[in-house]
């Protein structure tokens, strides 16, 4: 979908929230126009086959509702936003069994197609679109708005999920967090933490579990180093923070391979491992 973006208008500032807002409505008929053109002519060109995946859509059981799902969004990721947000719906309910089908298919959505791979995406106040934005412009930057808002829910059910008293359900989803951060730049901010957090989970195999991922990330992405320790380090010098949370976190410093060139990250971690003696 990056493909039909509309490039920012030169020189312009983001819009702010004031502007953003006096927008959003048009830019939500606009949305609605284009969904309605695009399920017309998804008719006139597939014919039955469109109408049978709208019924298993509107009617079949979960697993088919999820495969079908996952079609109508794989003919178009520009007009997929109402079927992910089917997919979230689906992901937030409380049956476990149906939680883990809908968020292993919105994690293959997501990092798959929808999400661009060397970038965040851009809410609407921040876009860069000028006084008097085109429609074309104004609907790309309502698509990417949306699609940033729905992978906030699906990392709300995702880190959610990864407190769950089931051991299958949290393990499931704490892999799913790891896969998150190791794919995709979007919402690390949220990611890391809820993934860091997991070190004091009660559960030892969870928490074990956790260093492991941490471990993993640090070597697949390695200029993510700095950003690991900082939030292990917030997470592990908090007050009230067990023996064992501290423990699991020292395994996770500890297995950290630094070069010559990463001094400064070597004399962090030193001063860590003091303050943990300290207290």
């Amino acid at each position: 979908w990056e493909e039909g973006l509309v490039a920012a208008a030169s020189g312009a500032a983001p819009l702010g929230a004031s502007r953003a807002t006096e927008l959003r409505a048009r830019a939500e008929q606009l949305h609605e126009s284009e969904q309605q053109a695009f399920a017309a002519a998804q008719a006139k060109k597939h014919g039955s086959d469109a109408r049978f995946v709208a019924k298993l859509v509107a009617s079949g059981t979960i697993r088919d509702r999820l495969a079908a799902l996952q079609v109508q969004i794989q003919e178009s990721s520009f007009h997929a936003l109402p079927s992910v947000r089917q997919l979230v719906s689906l992901a937030q309910r409380p049956r476990p069994e149906i939680k883990l089908q809908a968020v292993e298919a919105l994690l293959a959505v997501f990092l798959r197609q929808l999400l661009p791979p060397d970038r965040p995406l851009v809410p609407l106040e921040k876009q860069r679109l000028g006084a008097s934005p085109s429609d074309r412009a104004l609907l790309c930057a309502h698509y990417e708005d949306r699609l940033k808002a729905l992978y906030g829910e699906a990392v709300a059910v995702v880190s959610a999920g990864a407190a769950s008293n089931l051991p299958h359900l949290k393990q499931r989803m704490v892999s799913g967090l790891h896969e998150m951060l190791s794919a995709r730049p979007e919402l690390e901010h949220s990611l890391l933490p809820a993934l860091v957090n997991k070190l004091g989970d009660p559960d030892k195999k969870v928490a074990s579990r956790v260093t492991h991922l941490l471990g993993q990330l640090s070597q697949s992405h390695p200029p993510m180093k700095p950003v690991l320790l900082a939030a292990v380090q917030r997470f592990v010098l908090r007050p009230n923070v067990g023996e064992r949370a501290q423990y699991y976190a020292t395994i996770f410093m500890n297995q950290l391979v630094l070069s010559r060139a990463e001094a400064p990250l070597a004399q962090t971690l030193l001063l860590v491992y003091l303050a943990l003696f300290a207290s």
